[in-house]
């Protein structure tokens, strides 16, 4: 196995994800994803996805990573100057506590949410 092989089975690419959005929802559950949105501000909103059946493989220290990865190549792909180095963990737009407390966990699991929510980064 390529080790580039692994990081494929994980999650799915920045090219990936951009076309899945493009696809409409019932095309998306189809799939069977699982979407958490991420917002840094109005300007930079990015989307991590996963299969359904990758859920246990990931953690939230993957998800941040993962999104903090996928903040960066929007911010560069759109010329725009961001600093994501002092993003520590993400919150929900909700303020829904108790998710947001089991985001900084790092080995925990992202939480087995029903719908996907929009997360916020946190400094």
């Amino acid at each position: 196995m390529h080790p580039d092989d692994s990081k494929k089975s994980k999650a799915l690419s920045m090219l990936d994800l951009l076309t899945e959005n493009s696809k409409s929802k019932s095309q998306q559950k189809a799939k069977g994803l699982k979407r958490i949105l991420i917002e840094y501000d109005s300007e930079v909103k990015v989307q991590v996805a996963f299969r359904k059946g990758d859920e246990a493989k990931h953690s939230c220290e993957w998800l941040l990573k993962e999104g903090v990865s996928n903040l960066q190549a929007v911010a560069e792909k759109k010329k725009l100057k961001k600093d994501f180095s002092k993003i520590v963990a993400f919150t929900t737009k909700s303020k829904n506590y108790l998710i947001d407390y089991w985001l900084t966990l790092p080995q925990k699991k992202p939480v087995n949410y029903r719908r996907w929510y929009c997360a916020r980064p946190i400094f």
